[in-house]
């Protein structure tokens, strides 16, 4: 089973690699599955957990896993966005149930799901944790709405005993904020994260746009060596297919279609002085 570990105050991931080309470690990352609106294609959702399972790779998942606006007091609440099954009076309990029961043959790949605006809303307004009551039933790590993951790579054969083996990639995640942005969609935001946060990896939601953008850096080595690198800035897309031509809030506000699906992170072995690297994939 994945392991996410909280560590003084940031996540941990702990993977061992091989010294050799073939060896490689996937991860999904997913935001914004609003698993519980009638519009989350689920199809597309169980289609890249089995994908996960099969590749043995750990599943990431930077909030708003649930939609969960069909509750009382909700201003966003829409009789049409609620699918059957949920019209009960214990609403909130029904999608932690069933959300639970769908990702089960999937549990062990899942390391970690944080907060999204959905989820903060729902505990501010009704006073119901429901990651928190997701989480501890999948038995996976919550985390909170941006901070760090560290993914912290280690090798055991002989010859790697003399030089530590031992090589980190770090990830900073944030949920995100603001509007769906329809001219730049979220990439000037790159230039902003890039001056206010180190990181190797950037990873955001929330305005359902799919993106990957890759900026060249200039860094020192800790061995005094300067060496041109990449950051990688990763904006994720949605599982909620706001189709064109409803009379959707979505529509009302001229948001352009959603990118559909997450990204897959594939960690391998590039035989340099780095010893792990990554490249990016789209999940769709």
């Amino acid at each position: 089973m994945v392991k996410v570990e909280n560590l003084n105050d940031i996540y941990s991931l702990r993977i061992n690699y091989e010294r050799n080309k073939k060896w490689g470690q996937w991860i999904l990352l997913m935001s914004d599955v609003h698993f519980d609106s009638v519009k989350c294609d689920r199809k597309l959702l169980k289609k890249h957990l089995a994908e996960a399972k099969e590749k043995d790779a750990t599943v990431l998942i930077f909030g708003d896993f649930f939609d969960a606006m069909g509750g009382r007091y909700d201003p966003r609440s829409s009789k049409g966005d609620i699918r059957p099954e949920y019209n009960v009076k214990g609403y909130f309990d029904a999608i932690v149930k069933d959300a639970a029961n769908f990702l089960e043959p999937y549990k062990d790949n899942i390391g970690f799901i944080s907060d999204g605006n959905h989820e903060m809303s729902v505990l501010s307004r009704q006073e119901v944790d429901l990651l928190g009551n997701l989480t501890e039933r999948l038995g996976c790590t919550r985390g909170s709405y941006a901070g760090f993951i560290k993914f912290m790579f280690e090798t055991k054969s002989e010859e790697s005993q003399k030089t530590g083996g031992r090589s980190s990639k770090l990830l900073y995640y944030t949920h995100g904020s603001g509007g769906n942005s329809p001219v730049t969609r979220g990439v000037i935001k790159t230039n902003r994260r890039a001056a206010s946060v180190q990181s190797d990896i950037f990873v955001s939601g929330h305005i359902h746009n799919e993106w990957v953008v890759n900026l060249p850096m200039i860094k020192v080595t800790d061995q005094g060596m300067v060496r041109k690198t990449e950051q990688t800035h990763i904006s994720l897309g949605t599982y909620k297919d706001s189709s064109f031509g409803e009379s959707s809030w979505e529509n009302m506000k001229e948001f352009p279609s959603p990118s559909m699906g997450g990204c897959w992170l594939k960690f391998y072995y590039d035989g340099a002085e780095s010893a792990v690297n990554y490249e990016t994939i789209r999940a769709k």
